[in-house]
């Protein structure tokens, strides 16, 4: 009987440890969402500029030529 209770409570602390994961793992991918999210944010901002930029050298050029 004491080995069956010993099962049944690691049974028990096993599920309790992995509802913690699982609680962890939902927390991770939240924050991995919000801080793609502000990369995507950031990148695009970037390209902008880039592509700003370049239109006025070419017609910078263009003009020049």
């Amino acid at each position: 009987m004491s080995a069956q209770r010993e099962i049944k409570e690691m049974r028990v602390g096993l599920c309790a440890e992995l509802k913690k994961l699982g609680f962890k793992i939902d927390d991770l991918r939240t924050d991995l969402q919000r801080d793609l999210k502000a990369f995507e944010r950031r990148l695009t901002i970037k390209v902008g500029v880039l592509s700003a930029i370049s239109v006025g050298i070419v017609a910078a050029l263009v003009k020049l030529l």
